[in-house]
C-alpha cells in the first residue's frame, strides 16, 4: 500500500511529536486547575475550621514556637541594621553627603522599618489568633490565663509607633 514500508511508523512518530507538546500543555493546565480548585476549597472551608476545629496541644505548641521564633529571629538583624545606620549617619556624616547618598540611606531606613513593622505585626497577629485557639490543656494553665489577658491590639499599635519613630528619626537626621 505504501511505497515506503517505514512510512506508517515515521508518520506516527511525527504525529506524536506534533501533538505531544499540546498534550503536555493540557496536562499542565489540568494540574493547575486542580491546584486552584483545591486552594479555593480550602478558602471556602475556612468558615468550617473556625466553627469546630480544635488544635491539639502538640500542634499548637509547635505553631506558637514557630511564630515566636520568627519574632526572635527578627530582633537581632533589626537592631544591627538600626545601629549600623545610626553609626553611618553620625560618623559617616550622611547629612553633608550628596543627595543620592542621602536618598539611599533614607530609603534603607524607611524600607527596613516597613519590613520590620510588617514582620512583627504578622507575628503578633498570629500569636493573638493562636491564643484564642488554645487547647484545653493550656487554657487552664497560668500561661493560658496570661494569653487571655494579653493586650495584643495595643502591642500591634505600639510596634507601629516605635518602629515608625525610629525610622522617622533616622530620616530626619539625614535631612
Amino acid at each position: 500500500m505504501f511505497a515506503d514500508p517505514d512510512h506508517h511508523q515515521r508518520h506516527s512518530v511525527a504525529v506524536h511529536h506534533a501533538i505531544g507538546p499540546r498534550a503536555h500543555g493540557v496536562k499542565l493546565a489540568s494540574s493547575l486547575w486542580k491546584v486552584l480548585r483545591f486552594t479555593l476549597s480550602l478558602l471556602s472551608d475556612s468558615t468550617q475550621i473556625k466553627k469546630g476545629f480544635q488544635v491539639d496541644e502538640k500542634t499548637w505548641t509547635t505553631m506558637i514556637d514557630t511564630r515566636t521564633s520568627d519574632g526572635r529571629a527578627m530582633i537581632m538583624p533589626y537592631v544591627v541594621a538600626v545601629s549600623a545606620l545610626l553609626a553611618l549617619i553620625v560618623f559617616g556624616d550622611v547629612a553633608n553627603q550628596d543627595s543620592s547618598v542621602k536618598l539611599a540611606v533614607a530609603t534603607f531606613a524607611v524600607l527596613g522599618s516597613l519590613w520590620t513593622m510588617m514582620w512583627w505585626d504578622g507575628v503578633v497577629g498570629d500569636v493573638s489568633k493562636l491564643a484564642k485557639d488554645q487547647p484545653e490543656g493550656v487554657k487552664g494553665s497560668n500561661i493560658g490565663k496570661s494569653f487571655d489577658n494579653m493586650p495584643f491590639a495595643a502591642m500591634r499599635v505600639i510596634n507601629v509607633v516605635v518602629i515608625s519613630l525610629i525610622g522617622l528619626s533616622q530620616v530626619l537626621a539625614i535631612y
